[in-house]
């Protein structure tokens, strides 16, 4: 019964404002098509954030420099490691070490 009473002092205050009743029946359905598509947006979104589960790598398995600069996944599935001295190439289980060599950091053995 509350909330019919306050629906009804918005009504009669947004009547005040607009002039013919076309026009507040347009209003108020264009608010009610807004506040319909916010609980969609509200609905659809997941409640619980997703979960990802990672695994550390450090130089005890096998990674060369703890400092790492980028990652990338390939359309293989290896995921490369890039560090100063090395690249690294992780396939889930082990690491294969692709050294730097010299000076010039586009060179890679």
């Amino acid at each position: 019964m509350q909330t019919y009473i306050k629906f009804e002092i918005f009504y009669v205050g947004l009547h005040c404002f607009v002039k013919n009743e076309s026009s507040m029946h347009n209003l108020i359905r264009h608010i009610v098509k807004v506040l319909v598509a916010l609980c969609l947006l509200l609905i659809s979104m997941p409640i619980y954030p997703t979960s990802y589960s990672f695994r550390s790598i450090s130089e005890t398995n096998g990674l060369s420099d703890l400092m790492v600069s980028s990652f990338y996944k390939d359309s293989s599935g290896y995921i490369w490691i890039g560090t100063a001295s090395s690249v690294e190439r992780f396939d889930g289980a082990h690491l294969k070490h692709y050294p730097i060599l010299g000076k010039d950091r586009k060179s890679v053995v």
